[in-house]
């Protein structure tokens, strides 16, 4: 793929509109370049035109997966000199929504299956292409291809998300728990006879830090 045509796929790619929805636009300029090259691949609708992609080139194991997502954050139009949702080029930068996050390292992923594609190179293993809807809110696309095992034979996983042209091995996550925390009543004359649930939930919340400072400490150093 010469490099006028890299630059026009993102170019197309910006233009489309999927603020955490209409994935499924991308997915289908997407899949286009994917038949072109003849590499194997699916759109997995879900809910108003919305939508994952997989994509496999080669067989068996080690399976790496590359992922990215295709939707992007909202914009506020004020903060914006050029136009989001069109691709800019000036001073050897691009500009527009999803350029960083993260249409442009998506289809970098894309080019490179299809390079490898081209040139005929051998590959020992898999690499599949898991291209996620609906990531900025609620990571609704990831779990579906999750809960539908497409997780289930990978070895290693790549995203192409932005790092400051670095390359990490690791991140910041999130943790999300539900603590129900039991009370008992009582008059405030008397606080002895209660039980403060709330209490109850300070000294959880003291626990988590104190575990999460345990296991940064080592990393920092």
């Amino acid at each position: 793929m010469d490099e006028k045509k890299k630059v026009d796929l993102l170019s197309e790619m910006i233009q489309t509109k999927s603020i955490n929805g209409n994935e499924k636009e991308v997915a289908k300029t997407l899949q286009r370049e994917l038949n072109e090259a003849g590499i194997s691949n699916e759109i997995l609708p879900f809910g108003d035109n919305r939508a994952n992609l997989v994509a496999t080139l080669g067989s068996g194991h080690p399976v790496l997966a590359v992922s990215g997502h295709m939707d992007v954050v909202d914009v506020d139009e004020e903060n914006w000199n050029t136009d989001p949702f069109e691709l800019v080029e000036k001073e050897d930068m691009f500009y527009g929504r999803g350029v960083t996050d993260m249409k442009a390292g998506l289809i970098a992923s894309v080019i490179a299956m299809i390079e490898l594609k081209e040139a005929g190179t051998p590959l020992k293993g898999t690499i599949k292409l898991l291209a996620s809807g609906g990531e900025e809110v609620g990571q609704l696309g990831a779990e579906k291809m999750a809960n539908q095992g497409y997780m289930k034979d990978v070895d290693a996983l790549l995203i192409a998300e932005p790092s400051g042209y670095r390359c990490v091995y690791a991140n910041k996550g999130e943790l999300n728990v539900t603590i129900n925390s039991k009370g008992k009543a009582a008059h405030s004359s008397m606080p002895k006879a209660g039980i403060n649930a709330v209490e109850h939930l300070l000294q959880v919340l003291n626990k988590i830090e104190n575990k999460i400072k345990e296991a940064t400490d080592g990393i920092e150093k």
